[in-house]
């Protein structure tokens, strides 16, 4: 017959170091737990938002590449719309004649 003393791995360890040894172990175990419980939930989050849990980040990344938010400002405006913004910018005040011309020689510089 074997003693329990036999099968213990940590030998004659003090007993504050098996306990050490427990803690980090259990430590490490709900760790791991911890990890797998966030990824289901970020794959269930993922899956609801209709992306793929395991390409979300690439989707997201083409989706915001074509978005509208990220085109240059300049590109959507024809040069009539510019130049009536200028326009409207000047008449407010907000710029002044000479700037509303060198802007104005920009714009149609562009074309």
């Amino acid at each position: 017959m074997v003693s329990l003393d036999a099968l213990d791995p940590l030998g004659g360890a003090p007993t504050g170091f098996k306990l050490f040894f427990a803690a980090v172990v259990t430590l490490i175990v709900l760790g791991f737990v911890a990890m797998l419980a966030t990824a289901a939930y970020r794959a269930r989050a993922a899956r609801r938002a209709g992306l793929d849990p395991l390409a979300g980040d690439i989707q997201l990344a083409g989706q915001l590449r074509r978005s509208a938010l990220l085109a240059p400002a300049g590109e959507e405006r024809t040069t009539e719309q510019r130049l009536a913004e200028l326009d409207a910018l000047h008449r407010s005040g907000a710029i002044n004649a000479d700037e509303r011309e060198a802007q104005r020689a920009r714009i149609l510089s562009d074309l």
